[in-house]
């Protein structure tokens, strides 16, 4: 292991390599007399895993120790076909002022990984690409069984899609949490299935505190016709969202089956006066308060 210490002021620019090869290291090495200590010099990586950063440097401006090593076990830390230290003089015991250098090659994992995996499948979808991203997904999470974070992302674009019974698969194999159960009970809502998502949020009663776990409930409250508790999941969501422009026209939807028309043209103005409200809800807003109204 390498520390950089550097003489002027040096620019560290992350670089993301899709699939890199190695790692290659040049160094050059001065043997002292007296001492047998070991300074090298000029550490450039051209090449580095796809979550390293590149150093952008000229090769007289940074020093390359190792932390920890001693004069004796620095030399052997090299690979002796790779580099080659200069030899000292016997009759003065200074060092020769020639400087050898020379290059150490390490082989770098190339195979991908769940996180660069999720990755690679995000910068597809960035570029509209999701049939891409899909398959770049279910080719991995089939030779990696261990991959929950693309078995994740692969069945939200499932659901994305209304593909169901691929979203389904992945998440009957996936481990027994409460991200993995508001996934599910989104997937169930979606094919109209309220009471098995309640079944599922009601296991996991400690998540009241989270915005989206009680936005799954109200919304599976309200897809039951229990309006009554669905106006209230939705007062816990603006609790701690009132930026929520969905859930205050879900409670105007709900509102409106209890007969309670004022308060329901409340939510409606309330969700029209958020700034960034997407258009389409703020359309459906503003027709129900001319409907009303």
């Amino acid at each position: 292991r390498f520390r950089i210490e550097t003489r002027v002021p040096m620019r560290f620019k992350p670089s993301l390599r899709q699939n890199p090869a190695r790692m290659v290291v040049d160094v050059s090495m001065v043997r002292a007399a007296s001492s047998g200590a070991v300074a090298t010099q000029a550490l450039v990586a051209n090449e580095s895993s796809s979550e390293s950063s590149r150093v952008e440097t000229e090769p007289s401006a940074a020093r390359v120790t190792t932390p920890e090593s001693t004069p004796e076990s620095t030399p052997a830390a090299a690979s002796p076909a790779a580099v080659s230290s200069p030899e000292v003089s016997a009759e003065n015991n200074t060092p020769d002022t020639n400087e050898v250098s020379g290059t150490w090659r390490k082989a770098m994992n190339t195979k991908p990984t769940d996180s660069s995996t999720v990755r690679e499948a995000r910068r597809l979808l960035a570029k509209n690409d999701i049939n891409a991203a899909v398959q770049r997904l279910e080719k991995f999470v089939a030779q990696y069984q261990k991959s929950d974070q693309s078995r994740y992302l692969l069945a939200q674009l499932y659901l994305s899609t209304e593909n169901y019974s691929s979203a389904q698969r992945v998440i009957d194999g996936a481990p027994a949490s409460l991200s993995w159960a508001l996934l599910n009970a989104r997937a169930q809502l979606q094919q109209g299935n309220g009471d098995m998502a309640l079944a599922l949020l009601q296991q996991y009663p400690e998540a009241q505190a989270r915005e989206d776990y009680v936005d799954l409930l109200a919304s599976a409250y309200q897809l039951q016709g229990d309006h009554r508790q669905a106006v209230q999941s939705y007062l816990t969501v603006l609790a701690l969202n009132p930026q929520q422009a969905r859930a205050w026209i879900n409670m105007g939807i709900s509102l409106e089956h209890l007969q309670q028309r004022s308060r329901a043209i409340d939510a409606y103005q309330n969700a029209i006066r958020i700034p960034d409200i997407p258009p389409a809800l703020r359309q459906y807003a503003a027709q129900q308060l001319q409907r009303l109204q």
